[in-house]
């Protein structure tokens, strides 16, 4: 049977290490910290025969469905078929302009997109994904504040403006190059190492004059213009 999840409040403690890239950086040492936030789980049952063929808008995403679920067509894709994969992988160019179905993915786990015409990306019903990759994108928008176990998130060659990860408590690598964002706040990662800023192409940069960190007093004025190899570099 598959599960939708609801949440409750308990307390959450974050911890980071170290990691390593080429790239000029800021070093900041910050504290662990520890604060309150939505983590608990309680479970709803779905109708695992529930038929969710038509919830795939994208018939190339629906394509890429049935290959990875085994069920070929005519037959239905049915929440069983989707619900208990971990882990999910679309690295070729499909054509795929909607991920329209992704949320019945529900153990969803790590995410992995590759080229793409979607401008639009919802998985807040994807509740365990740790890891969210998408590279060579064209997203205009995301919203991940309802996924607070996420670790590690990638967007790179896309056209967010914004970006809002105040609700990712367990964030601990942000790479968000190629973007066109003008600021970032992650004064509410406490768990945060890494965090890439960088352009790709020229008509790809972010252009981020202000960066926030979990120290509340710690603003900078970050020139991410200048050339291809410049970048932030944030180490805890």
């Amino acid at each position: 049977m598959a599960l939708a999840v609801a949440l409750s409040t308990v307390p959450f403690t974050a911890y980071a290490s170290t990691s390593d890239y080429d790239l000029p950086y800021l070093e900041l040492a910050l504290p662990a910290t520890e604060f309150t936030t939505p983590a608990s789980l309680s479970f709803v049952p779905l109708d695992d025969s529930l038929d969710i063929t038509d919830r795939f808008t994208c018939p190339n995403f629906l394509t890429a469905v049935r290959e990875v679920t085994n069920v070929p067509y005519p037959n239905p894709v049915l929440v069983s078929d989707v619900s208990g994969i971990r882990w999910l992988s679309l690295l070729e160019d499909r054509g795929i302009t909607s991920f329209d179905g992704i949320e019945y993915f529900a153990m969803l786990e790590s995410l992995h997109v590759g080229r793409s015409s979607a401008n639009t990306l919802d998985v807040s019903n994807n509740l365990a994904l740790v890891s969210l990759i998408i590279t060579d994108g064209s997203l205009i928008t995301l919203d991940v504040s309802n996924n607070l176990a996420l670790e590690s998130l990638t967007i790179t060659g896309g056209l967010l403006t914004t970006l809002d990860v105040s609700n990712n408590p367990a964030l601990r690598i942000l790479e968000v190059p190629g973007n066109q964002l003008t600021s970032l706040d992650v004064s509410n990662n406490p768990a945060l190492y890494s965090l890439i800023v960088d352009g790709i192409g020229a008509s790809s940069w972010n252009q981020l004059t202000s960066f926030r960190c979990v120290q509340q007093s710690c603003t900078y004025s970050i020139p991410c213009k200048q050339q291809s190899t410049n970048g932030v570099r944030f180490i805890k």
